[in-house]
């Protein structure tokens, strides 16, 4: 019947002003309602979606643009020594580091990532990494500036903060979806990242706020990465992937081309920041295939014989192949469906599904993000929920899809 917000705290009876009401002429009886919080809470933020954005605003600026205040704190998980970055049009603008936390407000250094920064209250600021890569060890930052030197690239980029890197990471590039290319850290300061570019689709080129996803230690460690072939040579493929990645002589791994298992590749040469592969015949068992796996080696996928003479057949490696040495997670997978929107943050959804368990799920518009979906209230196979407006990144529209991301295993105890 409508939609209203509270405008009293305290103890008593509580007071609410309509914000959407069509009251049905004919409605007698008990009316229901259901009260919710709008914010998240630490709790919510220690389940966040790792896909998911987590926004709040700066609320004030200091002298000299220095430092400023955040409209978040404790309540929602934001720690000392936590990170948010400004973004203007995708551009990384401004890093701000968390010096002290209160329950509703942060006090944050800033550190210009660009020239002439104009900060003002009520700019949309960003968790960075989101509460969900930091839980589960990954991150990624973006492109900021872009030189040339001759014809090779070097591509600036805001030194991420929160989540362990190897010395020399390598990042993947990514935009609208797609791969475009990889490179590796060369060298660093204190607010930047410099790192090379070698595209994996032809004339490709590195564009102000491509993102850019990080090879994270915890992702060396638990060998969920993916190497990509980026030079086709005599001896093999070359991947961009080596010791430092934990990859050595002899291992198998499996080749992806358009989210599938295409083949398999045997490693026959290791060098520190990148490898060699030669094609294997189909049907060899990478290591570990079969078993339980570790945190170290997870299962890789398995390549069936094919029945007849060729069994013995291999692929044809291309640059741009995904060279994996695990079995990566399940795809995300469609729950519902938002059958109409209530106003700016709630929804009706049907199901086609299960919904999850702990009421958080994903909502998407067409592979983009647009926020986190809290279920509240469940009959049968329909349910209300709505979106936090700390996570929401574009308005809500009916037929965007409910998804539910698989979790990544935590690490294994070192024995």
């Amino acid at each position: 019947m409508g939609i209203a917000d509270r405008v009293a705290d305290g103890p008593g009876p509580g007071v609410f002003m309509p914000r959407v009401w069509e009251p049905a002429a004919s409605a007698t009886g008990v009316l229901r309602a259901w009260v919710f919080d709008a914010r998240p809470s630490a709790a919510d933020i220690e389940r966040w979606p790792r896909d998911a954005e987590y926004f709040a605003e700066i609320d004030s600026v200091g002298p000299g643009e220095r430092t400023a205040w955040i409209t978040a704190g404790r309540r929602a998980g934001v720690r000392v020594g936590d990170c948010w970055w400004l973004r203007i049009e995708g551009q990384p603008a401004a890093r701000f580091d968390v010096l002290w936390v209160d329950e509703e407000l942060t006090f944050v250094e800033v550190v210009a990532l660009l020239a002439d920064l104009q900060l003002h209250p009520q700019q949309r600021v960003a968790r960075w990494p989101t509460p969900g890569q930091r839980r589960d060890g990954v991150t990624e930052t973006a492109v900021s500036f872009v030189t040339r030197t001759g014809g090779a690239r070097e591509v600036w980029a805001p030194a991420p903060r929160g989540v362990p890197v190897p010395d020399e990471p390598h990042v993947t590039f990514w935009r609208r979806g797609q791969v475009v290319g990889h490179g590796v850290v060369q060298r660093y300061d204190e607010r930047f990242w410099y790192t090379s570019f070698v595209p994996t689709l032809t004339g490709a080129e590195p564009l102000v706020a491509d993102r850019m996803v990080v090879r994270t230690l915890r992702d060396i460690i638990e060998r969920r990465f993916a190497a990509r072939v980026f030079e086709l040579s005599p001896a093999g493929a070359v991947i961009d992937a080596g010791e430092t990645d934990r990859v050595n002589f002899g291992e198998v791994g499996t080749v992806w081309r358009g989210g599938r298992v295409v083949g398999q590749v045997t490693v026959t040469q290791a060098q520190r920041a990148y490898s060699v592969v030669a094609p294997a015949p189909v049907g060899v068992a990478p290591p570990g295939a079969g078993e339980a796996g570790t945190s170290e080696t997870q299962p890789s996928a398995r390549i069936e014989p094919r029945a007849g003479p060729d069994q013995s057949s291999t692929i044809e490696l291309r640059i741009g192949d995904e060279i994996r040495f695990w079995t990566p997670p399940p795809a995300p997978v469609r729950v519902g469906v938002i059958a109409a929107v209530l106003d700016d943050l709630l929804f009706a959804a049907r199901f086609e599904r299960e919904p999850p368990s702990d009421g958080l799920a994903i909502v998407d518009g067409r592979g983009v993000t647009i926020g986190v979906a809290v279920l509240f209230q469940r009959d049968g196979a329909e349910a209300l929920g709505y979106v936090p407006p700390a996570s929401r990144s574009a308005p809500l529209a009916a037929g965007h899809a409910i998804m539910v991301l698989p979790p990544i295993a935590p690490p294994a105890e070192s024995p």
